[in-house]
C-alpha cells in the first residue's frame, strides 16, 4: 500500500524517501573533534611570563649602565683634553728668571714678569743671608716651562744672632715697639732720677747698644723718673716715732735702706735713736738712709712671731719686681714676689721665729732692710 509506512522507519525522519534529504547524522566523536580545534585556535592576550620581565629589566640595566660609563668616559677624557690644552697645548713657554740671592719683593716681580706665580715654600734662619733674601728656588734659573706656572722659593728669616740697636733717649713706649720688632723683649728696671732725660725716657740698657744678643732674650732697660733738686738738706729724724720718720723720708724723696732694733727694757715706743745721714748735712734727693730705733724689750722673743711689712712702690720705680725675703734663727726665704707698677702699697704677714730681719727687694737692689 502507498500509504503505508515501511515497518522499522521512523515517520517524519530525516533522510527519508519521501523527503529525499541524505542523512545528517553526526557521529558524537566528531563533533568532540570540533569543538577541541575551535578551542585551541581562539586567541589568548595572558602577558610575558617572569622569566621573560626580568630579561626584560636585566637588558634595560645594562643599557643604562653602560650609558653612565659610556658618560663618565667621555667627559673625563674632555676633562684631560682641556687640562692639558690649558697648561700645556694652548701656553707659551717661558724661561724661569734667576731670583737667588735678591729680596723677595723684587723676585716677585722678576717672576711675575715672565708670566709666573711666586709662591715662598719655606722661610728659615741663615747666619750668612739677610732677612727676606731668597736663598733657592724650584725650577732652576733658566728652565723651561709654560707661562702661569709656580716658582718655589725659600726665604731667609735673617740670623737667630741679632745685634743689639740702640734705644737710650728714646720714649719706653718706643723702645720696647723697636725691640719687639727684631724679635727680643724688654723687662724694665726700677726708674732712676735724672736732671737731663724727661721722664719716662731710657736712659740704661743692658745688653749694650752693637752687643750681639739671641732671639727671644731680655733686653733690661732703666728709664729717667724725672729730675730731682740736686741737693736737700737732710731733715732730723732722731727723737721721732718711727712711723713718722718714714713718712718725712718718703715726702723729701729719700729711700730707707736700712733698719737696726735696739731693744730697750721699760720702753712702750718706738722711736729713732740715731740716723745716717746726719741731721742737717746736704744729700741728693734719691739717698739712702739708714736708722737705729730703740724699740720695747717685749718686741724680742725666742718663739714664733708674726709682723707686717708694709711697701710703698712709687710712681717713678715704673714696673718693678718686689721681692721680700725674711732671715730668722733658722732659716733665710723669700716670702713675697710678684711684680707691681707704682704707685701702689702692698702689705705683706710674716711669720718667724726669734730675732727676725726683713729684706725688701725692687728687682735685685735692695731698698729697705729692717732687724727686729
Amino acid at each position: 500500500m502507498a500509504g503505508k509506512r515501511k515497518k522499522g522507519a521512523p515517520r517524519g525522519s530525516v533522510g527519508s524517501r519521501k523527503s529525499g534529504r541524505q542523512t545528517t547524522r553526526r557521529r558524537v566523536g566528531e563533533t568532540r573533534s570540533s569543538k577541541t580545534r575551535l578551542v585551541t585556535g581562539r586567541k589568548t592576550d595572558l602577558g610575558p611570563t617572569r622569566d621573560e620581565r626580568r630579561r626584560e629589566a636585566r637588558a634595560v640595566g645594562i643599557v643604562l649602565w653602560l650609558s653612565v660609563f659610556i658618560f663618565l668616559v667621555l667627559s673625563a677624557s674632555l676633562l684631560v683634553y682641556h687640562s692639558y690644552a690649558f697648561w700645556a697645548g694652548d701656553k707659551d713657554d717661558t724661561t724661569v728668571p734667576n731670583v737667588v740671592d735678591i729680596r723677595y719683593e723684587d723676585a716677585a716681580l722678576s717672576v711675575e714678569t715672565a708670566g709666573l706665580i711666586l709662591r715662598i715654600r719655606s722661610e728659615m734662619f741663615s747666619d750668612d743671608t739677610e732677612k727676606d733674601i731668597v736663598i733657592d728656588q724650584l725650577p732652576a734659573a733658566g728652565a723651561r716651562v709654560k707661562v702661569g706656572r709656580e716658582v718655589l722659593v725659600d726665604v731667609s728669616r735673617g740670623s737667630r744672632t741679632l745685634t743689639t740697636p740702640n734705644v737710650i733717649g728714646l720714649d719706653r713706649n718706643e723702645a720696647t715697639a723697636q725691640l719687639d720688632a727684631i724679635g727680643v723683649s724688654t723687662h724694665y728696671l726700677p726708674s732712676r732720677y735724672s736732671d737731663v732725660a724727661p721722664a719716662g725716657t731710657v736712659i740704661n740698657q743692658s745688653p749694650p747698644p752693637g752687643a750681639p744678643i739671641a732671639l727671644g732674650e731680655n733686653v733690661e732697660l732703666v728709664s729717667s723718673a724725672g729730675a730731682l733738686d740736686r741737693a736737700i738738706q737732710m731733715p732730723t729724724l732722731e727723737g721721732m716715732y718711727y712711723e713718722d720718720a718714714l713718712q718725712i723720708i718718703q715726702e723729701t724723696r729719700l729711700r730707707l735702706r736700712r733698719v737696726s732694733y735696739t731693744y730697750i727694757a721699760n720702753t712702750d715706743d718706738t722711736v729713732v735713736s740715731s740716723q745716717f745721714p746726719l741731721p742737717g748735712t746736704q744729700v741728693m734727693q734719691g739717698s739712702e738712709v739708714l736708722l737705729t730705733v730703740n724699740a720695747p724689750t717685749s718686741y724680742e722673743t725666742l718663739g714664733s712671731r708674726q709682723s707686717s711689712v708694709t711697701v710703698d712702690v712709687p710712681e717713678a720705680a715704673g714696673t718693678v719686681t718686689v721681692r721680700i725675703t725674711v732671715q730668722d734663727r733658722y732659716e733665710t726665704k723669700e716670702v713675697y714676689s710678684a711684680e707691681h707698677t707704682g704707685p701702689t702699697t702692698l702689705e705683706q704677714l710674716i711669720n718667724s721665729y726669734g730675732r727676725t730681719t726683713v729684706r725688701v727687694y725692687f728687682g735685685n737692689q735692695i731698698i729697705r732692710e729692717e732687724t727686729y
